[in-house]
Formats: C-alpha cells, sequence, structure tokens
C-alpha cells in the first residue's frame, strides 16, 4: 500500500474513532478548556492537568515537590469538605479517582458513570480550586513517599532508569527522578508546599479535559461555573538549562541484589518539536516491536544473548529526548549482548530498512495510535496529553500521517546521525561481582522458609530476609466462586470487602488510618479459588500492623452503612467491567465455555445476587471460611523467624478451630467432547473480538502445568506480547489485529487454555482461522530444539521477574501451600521447565487442545 492509501485509510479511520462535537477554549481566567461528546457508553472522564512537574521545581528542584504535592491533593482535605468527605462522596459515585506526577506535569482525572458528572467536576474543581493543607495528611504522605522510596531502592528496573538519567544529563533538570533524592525530600516543610501550590496551580498553567456521554455545550457552562472563583494569577517562568553536547562514551554500574544483568544503551536526540521525531519512532518500531524485528531476532533467538530485548524513543515537549535499547540477560554475558545490540545498530547505518520492515511499523504505529484512544478515559488522556505537549488536540492524527511519509533513507540518516558509539551512554544493573547465584545457591534459598502449625490449625510459613526494613504478611484461605452458587455468588469479594471495613473495636477510617500512618498498607479480595488479605509495613511496625490485620480477620462487625456502600461500589465494578472489551469477551467466554463448573461465576459477582446479600449472609459465610483450619498465613521480610512465629500465635493463635470445615467441591467440567463455535452481535467499540478456548488443567496437574507454560511462550511469547500467534496476526505483512495473545488458567477444579484476539470485525474469519493452525502446529509440525529452549528461557525469565518482591514469594508459597502442593512449590519451577521435552509438548497438546470452543463477537450487521 502506498503511503497516500496508508493516509487516506488512517484518516478515515481517525473520523471513526475520535470522539463527536468537541470545545476547545480559553476561560477569562487563562485556563484551557477541552470537552468532547463521546456516546459509546454511559461514562465521563475528566482529567485535569497541571504543567507542575520535577522538572520545574525552581529551588526545589530534585527534592520531588510536584509528586509531594500530588499526594497530597489526590482526594485530599478541602476547604468545604473533609479527606473523608471526599472519599465517602467519591464511592458514592462508583468513581475512579487517581493522579500521577511525570517530569512536565501533574495529572488528577475521574472516571464515572455520565450521570454523576457534575458531582465528578465539583470534586475535581474543589481538591484543586480550594486545596487545605493539613498538618497530619502532610506527616501521613510523607510517610508514605519514604515507603514508596524504599520499594524503588529495590526495583532494578527503577534503579536503572534513575542510572541512565544521572549519567546521561550533567545540567538538565530531568537527571533528578520525579519521587525526588531522599535528603532533598526531606527538606520540604508544609510552607514549601504551599509556596509551590500558589505558584504553580495557576489558571494559566492548567488544562482541564472531559470526555463522555453529554452534551459538551452544557457540561462547558458547568465547567466556566466551577472554575470561575479560580482567579487569574501571573504564569511561572519554565525556562530550562541546556544540557552541553556529548563529546564521549558514558557508562556507570550499580550492584544489586538481583539474579540477572540489567543493561540500557541511551543516546541523545530531540523534542516533539522535530521533524526527526517520525523516523526515530519508525527505528524503534523496527528493532524491536514484535517477534520478528530485528533485535528479538538477532539478540534474543539466534544469539540467544537476551531473555528480553526492547527499544524507544522518547521525545519530550523539551530538549532532553533519547533512543534507548534496553536488554535483560545473564551477568556473565552483558558485554556479548551490547556488542550485539550495537551491531544491529550499525547494521541499520550500513543498510537500508526494507520496504516490507517499514510498511509493517506504519501499520503498527498507525493501529497501535488509534486502537489506544476508544475509551473515555484513553481519548481524555490523549486530548490532555496532546495539548500539554504539541499545544495541539489532534496530534495523534498529525502523527499518524506525518510517520506514514518516512523513508527508508530517513531511517538510516537518522539512526547515523543520532546512534553515535562515541556519545552512548551505557548504563547496568547487575549482581555483585562474583556473587552471581548458581542453580545450586538458588535452590538452597527454598530453606530459607520456615513451616509450622498452630494448634488451632493454622499453618504459618515465615522467611526472614534483611536485605531491605519492610515486612509483608499474606492470609489465604480456601474460597472464591467455588464456595458460591448463582444466589450468592460475589459473596467473597464483598466478605473481603468488609474485612477492612470495621471490626468490633475499631472503624474503617480508624483502620485506614493505622497504614497510612505507618507508610504501610491492607487489601483484601476474592478469586476463582481463594479469599485473600494481604498487609506491608516497615519492620518496626509489624506487631501493630499484625494486631490491626488478625482484628480484621477475626472480628469484622459488618456495619449495615458500610455494607451498603460495598454493595453500591460491587454493582457500579459490574457496570464498568462491561466497558472494557478484554473483560466483556473473557465473561462471555467463561458463561459459554463453562456449564457445570463453578468458573462459570464471576468473582465480582451478578447483580440479582449481591443485591440480595445481607449482613447475616456475609457473617455466616466469613464463621464457615475464614476458620483456623482453612488458613495458611505468611510473614515475609525483615523479621527473625522466632519473633515472626511468635507474633502469628500472639495474633492468631487464639482464633477458634473449626474441626468441622470442610473445604468447597463444586462439580468440575468435563472436558470438551466436541469442537463448537458461538457467534455473538453485539456492538463493543467498533471491534470484532475472538476467543478460542480449550480444556485446562488443575493446578495439582505440576508436570503438565510446566508444558502448558512452555506452549504458551511458544504461542504468544508468555508474559510479553510474541511467539507464533503474534507473528502470524500482526508480524510481516499482515497486520490483522490490535492484540492477540495466549494464557492457561489452571484452578483446583480444571481450567482453560485460551486464545484472544480483537481486530477489524471484516477480519474476524481470517483470524480464527489463523489462530487454530497455530495452535495445529503444537501437533503437527516438529518442533526445532532452538525453538524449545527459547519458550523455556522465557518461562524462566518470566517466572523469575515475577516473583523478586517478599510480598509476591509470600503470597506465591501461601496460596502454593494452601491448595496443597507445598509452600516451596514455586522453587521447584525451574526444574520442572527444564525438563519440559518436544514429546511432552506434542502429548500434552494433543491431550488437551484438540477440541475447542470458539467465541465471536463481532457488531451487529446494519439494520439488526
Amino acid at each position: 500500500m502506498r503511503n497516500g492509501a496508508l493516509i487516506a485509510a488512517f484518516g478515515l479511520m481517525s473520523s471513526l474513532c475520535f470522539g463527536g462535537s468537541r470545545i476547545v477554549t480559553k476561560l477569562d481566567n487563562g485556563m484551557t478548556v477541552i470537552v468532547e461528546e463521546s456516546h459509546a457508553a454511559p461514562v465521563v472522564a475528566l482529567r485535569m492537568y497541571v504543567r507542575a512537574g520535577s522538572i520545574y521545581e525552581g529551588e526545589f528542584l530534585g527534592a520531588g515537590i510536584s509528586h509531594f504535592f500530588e499526594h497530597l491533593l489526590s482526594g485530599g482535605a478541602t476547604q468545604t469538605r473533609s479527606e473523608e468527605e471526599a472519599r465517602k462522596l467519591v464511592e458514592s459515585i462508583g468513581g475512579q479517582v487517581n493522579a500521577y506526577t511525570t517530569t512536565d506535569h501533574t495529572c488528577y482525572y475521574i472516571n464515572t458513570l455520565s450521570k454523576h458528572f457534575d458531582t465528578a467536576l465539583e470534586l475535581l474543581s474543589d481538591w484543586v480550586v480550594r486545596h487545605k493543607f493539613v498538618e497530619n495528611e502532610y506527616q501521613r504522605e510523607r510517610s508514605v513517599i519514604l515507603e514508596e522510596m524504599r520499594n524503588g531502592e529495590a526495583d532494578p528496573n527503577r534503579q536503572l532508569h534513575y542510572l541512565m538519567q544521572r549519567t546521561m544529563f550533567a545540567v538538565h533538570p530531568t537527571r533528578f527522578p520525579v519521587i525526588g533524592e531522599r535528603e532533598l525530600f526531606m527538606t520540604i516543610t508544609q510552607k514549601d508546599l504551599e509556596t509551590y501550590y500558589r505558584r504553580m496551580y495557576v489558571p494559566n498553567n492548567i488544562v482541564f479535559v472531559a470526555v463522555g456521554d453529554f452534551k459538551a455545550d452544557e457540561v462547558m457552562g458547568k465547567i466556566r461555573k466551577q472554575f470561575a472563583d479560580l482567579a487569574a494569577r501571573p504564569t511561572p517562568a519554565q525556562a530550562l538549562p541546556a544540557e552541553p553536547r556529548q563529546l564521549s562514551p558514558r557508562e556507570a554500574v550499580k550492584e544489586m541484589d538481583v539474579n540477572v544483568a540489567y543493561l540500557l544503551m541511551g543516546f541523545r536526540t530531540v523534542a516533539l518539536s522535530h521533524p526527526d521525531l517520525y523516523p526515530l519512532d519508525m527505528l524503534s518500531v523496527i528493532l524491536s516491536d514484535g517477534d520478528s524485528s530485528r533485535l528479538a531476532r538477532a539478540v534474543r533467538e539466534e544469539k540467544r544473548l537476551a531473555l528480553a530485548v526492547n527499544s524507544w524513543s522518547h521525545t519530550p515537549s523539551y530538549d532532553a529526548g533519547q533512543f534507548a535499547v534496553k536488554a535483560v540477560c545473564q551477568p556473565d554475558q552483558v558485554e556479548a549482548c551490547r556488542a550485539a545490540v550495537m551491531e544491529e545498530l550499525e547494521r541499520v547505518k550500513r543498510e537500508p530498512v526494507t520496504e516490507e520492515e517499514l510498511a509493517r511499523a506504519k501499520r503498527q504505529i498507525a493501529a497501535g495510535r488509534y486502537f489506544g484512544i476508544q475509551t473515555a478515559q484513553d481519548r481524555a488522556a490523549d486530548l490532555g496529553g496532546n495539548m500539554l505537549s504539541a499545544d495541539d488536540p489532534d496530534f495523534t492524527r498529525v502523527y499518524v500521517e506525518a510517520a506514514q511519509r518516512v523513508t527508508a533513507a530517513d531511517v538510516m540518516r537518522v539512526a547515523k546521525q543520532y546512534l553515535e558509539a562515541e556519545r552512548m551512554c551505557l548504563v547496568v544493573v547487575r549482581p555483585p561481582m562474583g556473587a552471581a547465584k548458581t542453580e545450586a545457591e538458588a535452590q538452597s534459598k527454598a530453606g530459607t522458609v520456615k513451616k509450622l502449625k498452630l494448634a488451632n490449625g493454622v499453618r504459618a510459613l515465615v522467611k526472614s530476609e534483611s536485605r531491605l526494613p519492610i515486612v509483608a504478611a499474606r492470609a489465604v484461605f480456601l474460597a472464591g466462586v467455588r464456595a458460591e452458587t448463582e444466589k450468592d455468588n460475589g459473596i467473597g469479594r464483598m466478605v473481603a470487602e468488609m474485612l477492612t471495613r470495621g471490626t468490633k473495636t475499631r472503624s474503617t477510617v480508624e483502620i485506614a488510618r493505622i497504614f497510612d500512618g505507618m507508610g504501610g498498607g491492607m487489601e483484601a479480595g476474592s478469586g476463582n479459588n481463594s479469599l485473600y488479605i494481604e498487609m506491608h509495613c516497615l519492620k518496626e511496625d509489624l506487631d501493630r500492623a499484625m494486631e490491626v490485620m488478625a482484628d480484621c480477620v477475626i472480628n469484622p462487625s459488618f456495619p449495615p452503612e458500610e455494607v451498603e456502600q460495598a454493595r453500591r461500589l460491587a454493582l457500579a465494578s459490574l457496570k464498568r467491567r462491561d466497558d472494557n472489551w478484554r473483560s466483556f469477551l473473557s465473561d462471555r467466554f467463561m458463561e459459554q465455555f463453562f456449564k457445570l463448573s463453578a468458573y462459570r461465576m464471576r468473582p465480582d459477582g451478578n447483580e440479582a445476587a449481591l443485591k440480595a446479600l445481607t449482613r447475616d449472609d456475609l457473617a455466616a459465610y466469613h464463621r464457615k471460611y475464614l476458620s483456623a483450619g482453612n488458613m495458611v498465613i505468611s510473614v515475609f521480610g525483615d523479621v527473625a523467624e522466632e519473633k515472626a512465629f511468635a507474633l502469628i500465635e500472639k495474633h492468631f493463635g487464639a482464633m477458634k478451630a473449626a474441626t468441622d470445615f470442610v473445604a468447597p467441591a463444586p462439580s468440575p467440567e468435563p472436558p470438551l467432547a466436541e469442537s463448537r463455535r458461538v457467534n455473538l452481535a453485539i456492538q463493543k467499540q467498533n471491534l470484532g473480538t475472538v476467543f478460542v478456548g480449550y480444556s485446562g488443567l488443575k493446578v495439582t496437574d505440576l508436570k503438565d502445568r510446566y508444558v502448558m507454560d512452555v506452549i504458551d511462550s511458544l504461542t504468544s511469547g508468555m508474559s510479553l506480547p510474541g511467539g507464533w500467534l503474534h507473528k502470524a496476526l500482526r508480524g510481516e505483512e499482515k497486520g490483522l489485529v490490535y492484540e492477540v495473545h495466549a494464557y492457561h488458567m489452571a484452578g483446583l477444579d480444571p481450567g482453560y487454555f485460551g486464545v484472544y484476539a480483537a481486530c477489524n470485525p471484516g477480519n474476524v474469519e481470517e483470524v480464527v482461522k489463523i489462530i487454530h493452525d497455530q495452535m495445529g502446529r503444537l501437533q503437527e509440525s516438529p518442533i526445532e530444539a532452538t525453538e524449545l529452549e527459547t519458550a523455556k528461557e522465557m518461562c524462566l525469565a518470566a517466572h523469575a521477574m515475577g516473583d523478586q518482591t517478599i510480598g509476591e514469594q509470600a503470597l506465591r508459597s501461601a496460596l502454593d501451600e494452601l491448595y496443597g502442593l507445598g509452600w516451596d512449590a514455586g522453587e521447584r519451577y525451574a526444574e520442572g521447565i527444564k525438563a519440559v521435552t518436544v514429546e511432552d509438548v506434542r502429548r500434552v497438546a494433543k491431550q488437551y487442545l484438540q477440541k475447542s470452543l470458539t467465541l465471536v463477537i463481532t457488531p451487529p450487521a446494519k439494520g439488526e
């Protein structure tokens, strides 16, 4: 397809995807407002952007004051209501409220149903315009941010990014982390925050965006009224120092307690306004987007020097752009991996990229941009981001059209101009030299977990690890949808929600304040097979935190007003769930696939059941399932084993032993007897969606679960997009789908292996055929030994990366113990994966992946 035809096609797509009536204006006080109608769903998304980011902090530069103030303002006290009153008002409208801070702006947002627009607008404007500084909120959020900093110190990816910014920039303020440097952060006073608020939160520095199911002219009037008392004030000067040209290579290494090495190679480039933005982005897509990309094939697949590799081009509105390549590899392969990446970068300079590569990259860029702005939330973020960075709400369309005009010569030129080896920054996070863990050492780590059973039946797991002064605890119970029927579906999640909403001696507010004051946190939930409550805190707060956690587990009081509030939130969550095409598709598949199994129900319940549940129902469920004989608790972190067991005995030893507890035992689903297909005509974001599902495994089928993970990796790239499906449907010249992925769900009863995809409705039949063809390869075509080994490496890397924090380890060990696998099942994962053979893959594929249910959802035909 020629560039002109591509632009025409995507121009048509833009007219379909973008919203209806739009107003872009400046209020009399100087505040920019963008309002756009979108009637796809009865929802609204409100976002307020303030040009107050870490690079604009003036005399507070490096302290993270923008981020600190975001913590205080979002949901905090105002001149008209307390923090608690604001929380209840947010909950009453089922609002999704959050905020974030970047280098150049802070954003506050609310997503809710369109009927609650007035309340959401009033809340957001109240926080920004009438903020009130409260001493206890200042102290609490200060502790929370310190905890966030501590967690970041153990995150190798975050440390890698910080190291790059400090290495690449000597003058520009982007060298400081958004969260701030600890020493500088500690100097911020409440008076400093008040000064910063008055300086930065001025109308000319604000962009307000509203997208949703409303009439643009009506809500425009409401916005003018809400911000009428935000007086115009001088806009702060935002001049930034110019970074001197880098004259020689720079390197930096940080040693951490990690098992693999992370390396990042960076090059200075341009700002968003520079025309080289487009070929730089194109170059990044060609290098690393998909399994067929150059870096994936050469460095990860052929040379097997990287466990993962990707690139990106970051071109912000200010002059601190950078092109980067990141790789994860074994510690002894850092230099070889770096050399292999550089070899590919040099090849781009010598040889023009092919027309096929260029056409594929252009399609990927266009599809990714447009498919990413379908929801009201995404559209609001797109409009606001465009206005902030490019002063043009339609920059997405401008960007896509300009990208289609990039030539192979443009790509080669920018590669030569910017990717100069003599001006590269290389940063590495790795284990201490000589301390890379051998397999034997990794296995010995399993012995650090100790197990004890209390007299009342509670099973306790403890792991002492002093790397950081933090502790995580997880308590799990056999429950979930397997303990529910259609009449009480959702009761597990309701009970979990109520655990933190009041006990016999503490209110929900008191519980929240205790953990907020400690800089810790506690939450509970319920899934398909279990109910859990999790807590984390600093080590010095462990006794107090476990006391409150035990109180919530043993003595929930189910206050009537909190039950009703939880019910309202649960019902609102159900409605929001159908707004997302992935969850909508998954829910319809589960309903069609499971006819007997409890997994036909959703953990968040159904409307009729949630409305019928009573306080007595919740209390009875709690008495039956949250009992000592049905509980596993894990405490991992910076605490001595003896002390941890003593605290578990102190706080949970008094739980009543339930000698008559019987675990849930619903009817399992028999394997599919024959393949079948279900077609549904439902309008869902102008998409065609496909779900192909096969009969699956139980969690106790460990040997075959290892094989299924390898199959997942082969067909779908495990945790990252890739594999046969991605290549066949998105790679080369196809571009048939916006998204495709596979995964397997194993439960205490048999689950499923599923493949889902989203595409243009006209492509569904071809997509279905390709999915079935690709899955059929597992039984019919030989698998190369190198391909199998690569898939196994991906499994090992994904497992290791998902098991790094003490909280993740504590939950995994507790659930494995609860499900009868033994707390150390995860420690045996590497051994199980390494043992998988080509014959195992073919055997499991023949046993499970022959009969399928294919669900296809497309928009109704015209006239239906």
